[in-house]
């Protein structure tokens, strides 16, 4: 019985690890995506929540006038999800362990302390 080990499946699997520990969202951007998600409601003929009536005051506009403010934002949860994926699909396409080490440095991913560990076959 012969096994092949493929280095490289490894690599990805830690350049994926690291990609997904550090282009993980905020508490903020889950607070952000559900003023999101109660805004369109809002927008939609939904009555606002308690909690969305009080942002309209403490901003001093109606709950309408905030609703269209925030749904006028960029995606702050889409565009970051957009950017992790792209980051993985660029990794998966790499077919030399320079080509990994080359799509982290570009967009700063640092190395992950279980990347210490040695490697395991998966």
């Amino acid at each position: 019985m012969r096994i092949s080990i493929n280095p490289l499946e490894q690599l990805v699997k830690r350049a994926e690890r690291r990609i997904n520990f550090q282009k993980v969202v905020s508490a903020q951007d889950l607070a952000h995506d559900r003023k999101r998600q109660l805004a369109q409601a809002v927008l939609a003929g939904a009555a606002p929540s308690p909690e969305f009536q009080q942002a309209a005051v403490i901003e001093g506009v109606s709950v309408e006038t905030l609703a269209k403010t925030i749904v006028s934002k960029p995606d702050v949860m889409m565009e970051a999800e957009n950017a992790r994926r792209e980051l993985i699909v660029r990794v998966r396409s790499a077919k030399t362990p320079e080509e990994i080490e080359q799509v982290l440095d570009e967009e700063g991913i640092w190395p992950h302390h279980e990347d210490k560990k040695p490697l395991l076959v998966p």
